[in-house]
């Protein structure tokens, strides 16, 4: 099989159209149809199912396309193996949201400046994250995680084989909202006294932390978020609260929020940086993390 055959055969499967996927990869109709035909007489099954309407995969398919994903993930993998050898002094980080992550990673820049290079900084779920990493999109990535609790992090670490480094742990949950919010005044709170507030959380990580974790029966209430700026104008309407590990946003913008301890919670998170464990951390990484656990123990110890 012609490997660079996977690129179109991925785009008919999105398109679940050959002419659209062929007017997008500039190629004609009869010359992806052809491809198609080749590959399926190759490999003695059907890719598409052709309809009036387009095409779909058929279940031999789907699975062919699934292992075609996975080859031209290690394939991007290959194309990148002689930059990522080479010396470099940008930043390339993908990190939960956090405004205190961002905030430490601004203030490196400013304290350690680096002309003429250009540092990326990404937000992104926790799976993303890991993605982001093990696709070789970025070098380094920044995760949250509750490590006495089960869940598939553990797992996605340990099948890409990944080094994983605490950065902050003994992390405490706390209950965040507005200042003026009803339960800001309180010294604590417990589960029972936040049931029946409306929850924001982001999307997949928060959304199941909060229901098989926490067992918060939220019946309908809650809003779940995919972007930082989304949840922050939902705690800013005073309606919502959250749960948040790291209290990330009281080091910044005049702490306009509160965080009350969440009682009778003995589960707590680490921030953790991750990367391949093929992978050196350059001179500027290793300072950027020595700064960044710094910056940790300036405001929670």
């Amino acid at each position: 099989m012609n490997t660079n055959h996977i690129a179109i055969l991925l785009e008919v499967e999105s398109c679940r159209s050959i002419s659209k996927a062929a007017s997008n990869l500039y190629m004609s109709q009869p010359q992806v149809s052809n491809i198609i035909r080749n590959l399926e007489e190759e490999n003695g099954f059907p890719i598409f199912v052709r309809t009036r309407s387009g095409v779909s995969l058929t279940p031999q398919g789907k699975l062919f396309l699934e292992s075609l994903r996975a080859i031209q993930t290690e394939m991007e993998k290959i194309s990148r193996i002689p930059e990522h050898f080479q010396e470099k002094k940008d930043l390339s980080i993908a990190a939960i949201y956090s405004r205190f992550l961002f905030q430490a990673f601004l203030r490196f820049r400013e304290l350690f400046p680096e002309r003429g290079v250009t540092d990326y900084f990404m937000e992104e779920m926790n799976d993303s994250v890991i993605d982001r990493v093990v696709s070789r999109q970025v070098r380094i990535g920044i995760l949250s995680r509750t490590p006495n609790l089960p869940g598939h992090l553990g797992n996605l670490i340990e099948r890409y084989n990944l080094d994983y480094q605490v950065l902050k742990d003994q992390l405490p949950m706390n209950v965040m909202m507005r200042r003026d919010h009803t339960l800001a005044s309180e010294k604590q709170l417990t589960l029972s006294q936040i049931q029946g507030y409306p929850v924001v959380c982001f999307q997949r990580s928060d959304e199941e932390f909060f229901r098989d974790y926490l067992h918060i029966e939220r019946e309908g209430t809650e809003l779940v978020v995919s972007d930082r700026a989304s949840f922050l104008e939902a705690l800013d309407s005073g309606n919502y609260i959250s749960i948040s590990s790291t209290s990330s946003e009281k080091v910044t913008q005049g702490n306009k929020y509160a965080y009350v301890p969440l009682s009778g919670m003995s589960n707590r998170s680490e921030i953790a940086y991750i990367k391949p464990k093929t992978y050196q951390l350059t001179d500027r990484e290793q300072q950027f993390f020595h700064f960044l656990k710094t910056f940790f123990t300036k405001y929670y110890n």
